[in-house]
């Protein structure tokens, strides 16, 4: 059995973050390389998620149970055993075992070792921009400036989100992420002219929606702060609150 699309997401979010900690010369030194082992972490260095998961994807997968069996004196990992009299119909079964085993099945099968700690519904993308975020604001710029400032980091991973839309040809899925947005963030996309440029004339609305990009993207480069953290000791993503 292989991952699919939407099952494959959080795991190239994983690694992605892993990479680019590896590739930090002081967050490189907290990373768990026992743990990691089976990763091999030079390739994961190197290497492109596309390229690497192609001999690495067993690490996410358990060989599933197909069937439902008489459970006998043994039970097998990722089933749920039930103890049904003997007495009940085929009938009364099919009507009562949906209410017993609800919340425990219709799950994913994973691996224990390198389980996801996730706790809400994931969105890939919500990660790319805390990463994103979090890499432009740490970046160091040539001489004369020494970081870029919260506008134009907020700026430059929006150009990224809508270069990444191009290559994968879904530009209806940025308009879904501008929906999760702070408010006043769409009054600044609105002030953009035909031509991408930026009217700077736009006043007080403009002004207020640079206040709300400051936040946003401080919010994102701690929570993406949190997550590396996550990373170096086997977590993803991990608890990454910032309240």
């Amino acid at each position: 059995m292989k991952l699919n699309m939407k099952e494959i997401q959080p795991y190239r979010c994983w690694y992605e973050y892993l990479q680019y900690t590896l590739n930090d010369s002081e967050r490189s030194k907290k990373v768990n390389k026992t743990y990691y082992k089976d990763w091999h972490l030079n390739q994961v260095k190197t290497k492109t998620f596309n390229q690497w998961i192609k001999t690495h994807e067993h690490l996410f997968i358990n060989k599933e149970v197909q069937s439902i069996k008489l459970l006998g004196n043994k039970q097998t990992p990722n089933t749920v055993a039930v103890e049904i009299p003997i007495n009940y119909t085929v009938q009364r079964i099919q009507n009562e075992i949906g209410k017993t085993v609800k919340g425990l099945v219709a799950q994913q099968q994973v691996s224990s070792r390198f389980k996801l700690h996730i706790k809400r519904s994931f969105q890939s993308r919500t990660f790319d921009w805390f990463l994103w975020a979090y890499d432009f604001h740490s970046m160091k710029l040539p001489s004369g400036k020494k970081k870029y400032t919260l506008d134009e980091v907020f700026d430059l991973v929006e150009a990224k989100q809508d270069k990444r839309q191009v290559k994968v040809k879904k530009r209806s899925n940025a308009r879904n992420m501008m929906r999760n947005l702070p408010k006043g963030t769409q009054e600044y996309y609105q002030k953009k002219r035909s031509d991408g440029s930026i009217d700077t004339m736009a006043g007080t609305k403009r002004t207020s929606a640079s206040r709300q990009n400051a936040v946003y993207i401080l919010r994102n480069v701690a929570k993406a702060r949190k997550i590396l953290d996550n990373v170096c000791k086997g977590q993803f993503p991990g608890e990454y609150s910032d309240h």
